[in-house]
């Protein structure tokens, strides 16, 4: 796409309804627009749209399901998946006119398939934010264990100097940097959380 960055004779327009799984580098080249979810009135007018001869015989009962279409935030992608499936079942029955019934539920049904699509796109964030906060407890142990390597190393040489006069002295301040060390890191992997004081039972 970059070669066409500069060439103002081509304009390319995209449009989706799951960015959260959009590539973000494709997403940095892009100018983005945001969309609004249609109102109640945008709704039922995406339902006569789309039920074309079949919205007279259901126009009482249009403004109930663009109600009903609004709270459970359709697009019009969802609406037309319904209306499509109702007018197939009336013309797999032989049926006259639409079956209200049927229609009802296919806005049910889309209304349930979008919040499965919400809680499985939720849960998948979830673990990637698990495998983060792993992946950054890891890289954390793994800085702990060269630090604790280095201050074992200085140990050793502290305490071949025997000839410093202080010798004592040296080997205190790598012992308490490992202690130290040690401590920032239990922090890290508790979570700053303290321990909290055992409640006093009642004999």
């Amino acid at each position: 796409m970059d070669k066409y960055r500069n060439d103002h004779r081509i304009v390319i327009i995209a449009a989706s309804n799951k960015k959260n799984i959009l590539d973000s580098a494709l997403l940095s080249r892009l100018e983005r627009a945001e969309v609004a979810l249609p109102d109640k009135v945008t709704c039922a007018e995406i339902f006569r749209y789309y039920l074309k001869s079949h919205a007279q015989d259901l126009e009482a009962q249009i403004y109930e399901y663009a109600q009903k279409s609004h709270k459970a935030a359709f697009g019009g992608r969802n609406i037309q998946n319904a209306v499509e499936k109702a007018i197939w079942n009336k013309r797999q029955r032989g049926l006259e006119r639409i079956d209200e019934s049927f229609l009802d539920r296919q806005i049910d049904l889309e209304d349930k398939a979008n919040r499965e699509e919400v809680s499985a796109r939720e849960k998948e964030e979830h673990e990637k934010e698990i495998q983060r906060k792993l992946t950054k407890l890891q890289l954390n142990h793994a800085e702990y264990e060269l630090a604790q390597r280095e201050l074992h190393e200085e140990l050793l040489l502290a305490q071949k100097r025997s000839s410093d006069g202080e010798p004592g002295r040296n080997r205190l301040n790598v012992i308490m940097g490992l202690a130290n060390i040690g401590i920032s890191f239990a922090s890290l992997v508790l979570g700053n959380k303290t321990d909290s004081k055992p409640e006093s039972t009642k004999k």
